[in-house]
Order: C-alpha cells, then sequence, then structure tokens
C-alpha cells in the first residue's frame, strides 16, 4: 500500500474507490481526506483501488469527499491493521 505508515492495532475502515489509476488519483484522494481531518491516517493502495481510513474519519463523510474528487465509492468494512 502506499501513503504513508499506519500504527500496529489501528483500526481502519476500508473503501473501494473506482476511476483512481493513477499516483494523482491516490493523491486527490488523501487530500479530500485531509481537508476532513487533517490527522487522519490514509492508506492508498492503487492495485486494489482501496482506501483505508483511520476510525476517527467518518466513513460517509469520507466517501462523499472522494466522490465529490470525482472518483466513485462503495464501503467494504473495517480492516484491522496487523
Amino acid at each position: 500500500m502506499h501513503g504513508g505508515s499506519v500504527e500496529r492495532g489501528f483500526q481502519m475502515t476500508r473503501l473501494k474507490v473506482s476511476g483512481m489509476t493513477c499516483e494523482g488519483c491516490a493523491n486527490a484522494v488523501r487530500g479530500a481526506i485531509a481537508r476532513l481531518a487533517s490527522a487522519a491516517a490514509v492508506v492508498v493502495d492503487l492495485e486494489r483501488g482501496e482506501v483505508a481510513i483511520s476510525d476517527d474519519v467518518d466513513p460517509a463523510a469520507a466517501a462523499a469527499a472522494i466522490e465529490a474528487a470525482g472518483f466513485g465509492v462503495a464501503r467494504r468494512g473495517p480492516a484491522a491493521r496487523p
């Protein structure tokens, strides 16, 4: 995954993001989440087309922000990080 480190045991929520094809797209998604919560952990996986966000970000708000940035979103559920 690209996009930063996540602390061990940190609870994440995964969102399936369509239309994300390059690092520029990944940066746009990261920026959309950062505008919601600047300290949020965001991990983008371009190969899987997924974004994992820390549990301090409302998933519905994150999905709306990502959609406003021009991408499609489907919630995948919790993703515990080892």
